[in-house]
């Protein structure tokens, strides 16, 4: 592929043929929002191994950070904001919006440092900690400019959200968290995960995308998953070298929260002045959060806990419709 589909960093360049594939599709369903503004510095984003400077793709254009989002569905109906978990992508959303679009106004985005949202290289403004991610998230619901939003969080990305939604209790219908992180023994990030953290790999692993990719992805989720739709969690490793960086920058930052993280998330949702109606749902197969020890967290404080025996972490990629018909149940429930 000719270097100007990449950003000239990435090891293995930009696409594999110029022939429309499944990402051009994405990319056609999508578009652009502007939130939150890089906090301090932000100058020009250099690679951290050699100081170069990498391309326009992995630069910040804007005072505001870019967000990669798929929209559909009437505005005026009830608004669904379905957010990825860690090493995913709005894209595993794909079906479900569909599904979801038929009754509700739907979005979902890509978390910056994922897909094809901004990647901000970390110490330039964003540091990918989870009280950062908690400040973009609530600039974003902002710019949705709904008055009847619920959120469905999956994995990894459920503590900022439920940060967000105790200092904003009466902007957020309902919370639907899928395979969330809740226990001691979560506390620990998988360790195909952890080998990004390297001190002297680290950054080498990072910029693999079938390592990037496809090592996360062939663990997150309980079936197999085609080549076509590989290909599009791909593009992001492919095309730019910030994708990378920004993933081990997640993966270090997480490492080092998480454990507090699940602390503060279960002290907020078992308080008294949470306000918010809850539910969760569980995938029987998660290789990477422990579901005994979601169903145990809900069994002592009694949250509603739907489970699918059928499905593992990424469960919006495992059995996308039975997801949509849960999530369409809860939202239509008391």
């Amino acid at each position: 592929a000719p270097q100007s589909k990449g950003d000239g960093f990435s090891f293995y360049g930009g696409k594999y043929s110029d022939e429309r594939d499944k990402t051009d599709d994405w990319w056609a369903r999508g578009d652009f929002m502007y939130a939150y503004s890089p906090q301090g510095s932000s100058n020009t984003v250099k690679e951290p191994l050699f100081g170069m400077k990498l391309g326009a793709q992995s630069q910040i254009s804007s005072n505001e950070y870019r967000w990669f989002y798929v929209e559909e569905g009437t505005n005026n109906n009830h608004t669904i904001l379905l957010l990825h978990g860690l090493c995913s992508q709005a894209y595993s959303f794909r079906h479900v919006i569909s599904i979801l679009a038929k009754d509700y106004h739907v979005i979902a985005v890509d978390w910056l440092g994922f897909g094809f949202s901004d990647k901000p290289l970390y110490g330039n403004g964003f540091n990918y900690t989870t009280q950062e991610y908690t400040n973009a998230l609530s600039c974003l619901v902002d710019r949705l400019k709904s008055n009847q939003i619920s959120i469905v969080a999956q994995g990894h990305f459920t503590p900022p959200v439920v940060e967000y939604i105790s200092a904003n209790p009466f902007k957020i219908v309902k919370l639907i968290m899928i395979n969330p992180p809740v226990s001691k023994e979560h506390s620990t990030l998988p360790s195909n995960l952890l080998e990004f953290t390297n001190l002297f790999l680290g950054d080498i692993f990072s910029q693999d995308p079938f390592k990037a990719s496809d090592g996360a992805m062939s663990r997150i989720s309980y079936y197999a998953i085609t080549e076509e739709d590989k290909m599009v969690y791909r593009k992001p490793y492919l095309s730019s070298g910030s994708a990378g960086f920004a993933l081990k920058s997640v993966i270090k930052s997480f490492k080092k929260e998480l454990k507090d993280s699940i602390l503060s998330v279960r002290s907020l949702l078992t308080s008294k002045n949470w306000e918010t109606p809850i539910y969760f749902i569980g995938g029987l197969n998660d290789r990477w959060l422990n579901y005994k020890s979601l169903k145990t967290f809900c069994e002592e404080f009694q949250f509603k806990l739907i489970t699918l025996d059928k499905g593992g972490h990424l469960l919006q990629e495992d059995i996308e419709i039975d997801l949509a018909n849960i999530i369409t149940g809860l939202l239509e429930s008391p």
